[in-house]
């Protein structure tokens, strides 16, 4: 399956994304979050809990050092709430501000 994501600005032109190894990220998703104990079985809840956890693992590589584990980051974030709003740009102050 290829991931297709759209560069900034354009909505006519789809790159293709470089994959991880679905392994790989498994073992990230459920090391840092304990996925495969998650009691989350009914409906639409664990399709949506994975894509959350995904997203904020995405999130955490793109942002911040690059040799800082995300299970570092996670532990860093949980501390500082305003650091979070930093990492997703959702404050006037946060622009080119985060991971710094």
């Amino acid at each position: 399956m290829l991931e297709i994501r759209w560069r900034c600005g354009s909505t006519r032109y789809p790159v293709a994304a470089p994959r991880q190894n679905p392994n790989r990220r498994h073992y990230v998703i459920d090391w840092n979050f304990d996925e495969d104990r998650s009691r989350i079985r009914t409906g639409y809840g664990p399709e949506n809990i994975t894509r959350l956890r995904r997203f904020v693992v995405g999130v955490l590589n793109l942002v911040g050092n690059k040799k800082t584990s995300i299970a570092e980051k996670m532990a860093k974030l949980n501390r500082n709430t305003r650091l979070v709003f930093d990492y997703l740009r959702m404050t006037k102050n946060s622009i080119g501000k985060a991971g710094a």
